[in-house]
């Protein structure tokens, strides 16, 4: 039965978006040299060559979701990695990985550091979503012809009680309400602005999209009433969540203490980990460089990447990043990426 469950949620992901005679690509998974240890491999399988987005699932080397794990009964597992937001075109082609026809790359991943196992037993590894693909090498006019090719694999592991005992304890504890952390006092007063920010976007976006807003179905590829309600139940989560408070459980951090402010990465979440858990948002240096608001519609500024971030507490993750690339998600990705949160936000506001 479990194993229908997910192969039902595969064919959900990618039954919208059939093969176009387009780049190939096909993706491996083998246990390690340690049931926490997953190899993936992403296959070029096409006749030509291909840029491949690589801070996307199986190719990043940060602790990002990578997989959805769930156990024997077929409970999902909490996640506790990181979720950053990226801005491709100031990394270039940093941020993209050149794999020539018939070639692989291989990345190993530690489940241990994303997920903990409350038991000995089986744990189903399951990987699904899309990678964003260039035909031949990376260049700034190539990126936004870029292309998606769907995947879904999953890898039966078994656990032992010493894997159990080398994972860390981590448990969701959420509350509506959001604190700042390591600010300096010229740093707290815009950030509390651009929280501001983010409650007047999600405020708007939760009036529009409840009267089934026109430009909906721009962003998420459909008009169908439970897309409606599933966002705008979302948008909601992120207005509450945007009023900052003197307790809370999500932390806004002005500093970068795990060191992933690199390739291009504004801003990052960590999800909650431990029974007292709290979500942690961080910034990067770019982040204090932009703007509070966008010049353009195509654009953003920090209350924009704020609310990308506080997205990522919700069931909300990244599947593509940019503009355009946005726009070309199937209906059941969109609603869980936040980039199409982003720009969508932004353009009720235009």
């Amino acid at each position: 039965m479990f194993s229908f469950v997910v192969l039902s949620l595969f064919v959900r992901l990618i039954a919208a978006a059939p093969a176009n005679g387009g780049p190939s690509i096909e993706v491996g998974l083998v246990s390690g040299d340690s049931p926490l240890s997953v190899i993936s491999t992403v296959s070029n399988t096409g006749n030509g060559d291909v840029s491949v987005m690589k801070f996307a699932p199986l190719l990043s080397s940060n602790p990002i979701k990578h997989f959805r794990v769930f156990d024997a009964s077929g409970a999902e597992l909490q996640f506790g990695g990181i979720s950053a937001f990226f801005d491709i075109a100031r990394a270039g082609g940093e941020a993209w990985e050149a794999i020539s026809a018939g070639q692989s790359i291989d990345r190993t991943i530690n489940l241990a550091e994303s997920f903990t196992f409350p038991a000995a037993g089986e744990y189903t590894v399951a990987a699904a979503g899309v990678f964003q693909v260039l035909e031949g090498t990376y260049s700034a006019d190539a990126a936004s012809a870029s292309e998606f090719v769907e995947y879904a694999k999953n890898l039966t592991i078994s656990i032992s009680e010493d894997d159990v005992a080398a994972s860390a304890t981590r448990r969701s504890f959420l509350q509506k309400r959001l604190m700042l952390g390591t600010c300096t006092s010229s740093q707290a007063p815009i950030y509390r602005e651009d929280f501001a920010g983010v409650k007047r976007l999600a405020t708007r976006a939760v009036e529009r999209t409840r009267a089934r807003d026109s430009k909906f179905a721009t962003w998420f590829g459909t008009t169908e009433a439970h897309y409606f309600d599933f966002v705008a139940n979302t948008f909601q989560k992120i207005e509450d969540a945007s009023t900052v408070s003197t307790t809370s459980n999500i932390i806004a951090n002005c500093n970068d203490p795990t060191n992933h402010c690199s390739g291009g990465i504004i801003a990052y979440a960590v999800h909650p980990v431990g029974i007292e858990g709290r979500g942690q948002i961080y910034t990067c240096p770019s982040y204090w460089t932009l703007p509070p608001y966008p010049t353009t519609c195509s654009g953003y500024g920090r209350a924009d990447v704020m609310l990308h971030e506080l997205s990522h507490f919700y069931d909300v993750t990244d599947h593509a990043y940019g503009f355009d690339a946005a726009k070309k998600l199937t209906p059941a990705l969109a609603a869980h990426n936040a980039d199409t949160y982003m720009f969508y936000a932004r353009s009720l506001n235009c």
